[in-house]
């Protein structure tokens, strides 16, 4: 997530109120939750970090949750090639991901040669560009792995996932 809002709260219950969404405590510490957290994490980490809490908030009740803050344009899920849906709350700027196969570090980054080269290429199409979503899926330029232990580090990266800024 690019730039952490500290208003993300309110701007959740300020559209929820609009959408006639109830806004009930679980959610709220949801919420809160996505708020605070600096990866992109699963239902089951949201679950995992909300079930002290909420002892009685299920895996179904984040879903329903998920898809509420979905409609309401305030969350994204992403699919990093990993059979799990990693959640990142929109707070704003535009960013793409960098994802590291062997580490599983997700680096976030921004640039205005890319976002040109989008526009360019939508119009040398015929196209007028409205949105994009790049994914890029890399290995540090000192690795020596091979193609085989890619599918190894993805299974690792799906069980201990970081965010890196860029």
């Amino acid at each position: 997530m690019s730039e952490k809002s500290s208003n993300y709260p309110e701007e959740f219950e300020r559209r929820a109120h609009r959408a006639g969404d109830k806004i009930t405590p679980p959610r709220r510490s949801l919420v809160e939750e996505l708020a605070r957290t600096t990866d992109h994490p699963t239902v089951e980490e949201l679950l995992r970090g909300l079930s002290m809490k909420h002892p009685r908030y299920t895996s179904a009740s984040i879903y329903r949750s998920l898809n509420m803050l979905e409609e309401l344009s305030l969350i994204v899920r992403h699919d990093f090639n990993e059979g799990t849906a990693r959640i990142e709350a929109v707070t704003g700027g535009h960013h793409s991901h960098l994802i590291d196969v062997e580490s599983g570090d997700i680096v976030e980054f921004t640039g205005k040669r890319i976002e040109a080269l989008q526009h360019e290429m939508a119009q040398r199409l015929g196209y007028e560009l409205i949105d994009y979503k790049l994914e890029i899926y890399a290995r540090s330029k000192g690795s020596t792995a091979g193609t085989d232990e890619v599918g190894r580090a993805l299974a690792k990266r799906r069980q201990s996932p970081n965010v890196v800024r860029a």
